[in-house]
């Protein structure tokens, strides 16, 4: 769910969040007493108003405005051979596998991206 899909239209961060508060709230008084984990699209305000509702909830951003998000930190030049080298993190079979091909990425990107300085990995771990 985005601010939009709740009938909220665009909205600023302090207005999101009590538009996104107002709802939850909403939604809890009907009935759904704890949430474990919220899985969302990283709209401001949205983890705070969630963990305002409910206390214990987990909240994580959806892989895919992850990945989404960084392409923004590279030149468009770059997109494509970031798409072929992200793949095989988010679609690893364990989280062993992921983590090894994350550093293995981690290390080939920081190396390109910043003359050999240890400066991608640091900023993701």
């Amino acid at each position: 769910m985005n601010a939009t899909s709740w009938g909220c239209g665009p909205a600023t961060a302090g207005k999101a969040r009590s538009s996104s508060l107002a709802v939850l709230t909403e939604i809890k008084n009907r009935g759904v007493a704890d949430v474990c984990i919220v899985v969302c699209d990283g709209l401001k305000g949205l983890p705070e108003a969630i963990n305002t509702v409910w206390e214990l909830a987990v909240v994580q951003t959806c892989i895919i405005h992850l990945i989404r998000n960084t392409f923004r930190f590279a030149p468009r030049q770059h997109w494509d051979e970031m798409s072929r080298d992200l793949k095989p993190i988010y679609t690893a079979p364990a989280e062993a596998a992921a983590k090894e091909r994350f550093t293995r990425v981690r290390h080939q990107m920081g190396a390109e991206i910043s003359g050999n300085r240890p400066v991608v990995g640091e900023r993701v771990e």
